[in-house]
């Protein structure tokens, strides 16, 4: 797999004093960074994290689209983006006040049984009345998301067989960020 990294250079210019200006050059990395690996690798059993009576868990399928791009008069054009990743979160509210504004943003792929990363991807609800919805007490909410198809990835160091996990960065209440970790599967190869 080929990495870019895009960057920008952003000028910021403050005035200082009687009117010396001072400019300053940031460098930003506009690729989503990656999230750590767990301590732990995972296992086969789903793992809940539970944080303030919120119980999270999360599963990945990941496949690679061999399929011929025809393309539609309805249906815009692939530009070779093979790689497809579909991820469900669960959310149940054990709490006494409603969750607001759960968000998937992000999720780093590794190879199973080790911290190697594949990619890291920032991610969109599959549907957009999914997005930020409220979670009443006693409730539980199913998400589902893919990743975002801004920039096209042709993993080539994955083979048929492969067996993937993956670390979401969710937040809620516009607030503390939390990372999930799912457990591995295979990657899907679909002809």
């Amino acid at each position: 797999m080929q990495k870019k990294n895009v960057m920008a250079i952003v000028i910021i210019i403050a005035i200082v004093g009687l009117g010396d200006a001072v400019v300053g050059f940031s460098i930003l990395n506009l690729e989503p960074s990656q999230i750590p690996p767990p301590e732990a690798l995972p296992s086969n059993e789903l793992e809940a994290v539970t944080y303030d009576k919120i119980e999270v868990w999360a599963t990945a399928d990941y496949s690679i689209d061999f399929m011929p791009n025809i393309v539609g008069p309805e249906e815009p054009s692939r530009k070779g983006d093979p790689l497809r990743v579909y991820v469900q979160v669960n959310i149940t509210n054990n709490g006494d006040f409603a969750v607001e504004g759960f968000d998937a943003l992000r999720l780093t792929i590794y190879f199973n049984g080790t911290i190697t990363p594949l990619v890291t991807l920032n991610l969109n609800p599959v549907e957009e009345s999914e997005q930020c919805p409220l979670i009443n007490p006693s409730e539980s909410v199913m998400i589902k998301y893919t990743h975002s198809r801004e920039t096209p990835l042709t993993p080539g160091s994955v083979g048929k067989g492969t067996h993937l996990y993956s670390r979401i960065l969710v937040t809620w209440h516009g607030s503390a960020e939390h990372i999930l970790t799912t457990c591995p599967s295979q990657l899907a190869f679909i002809f």
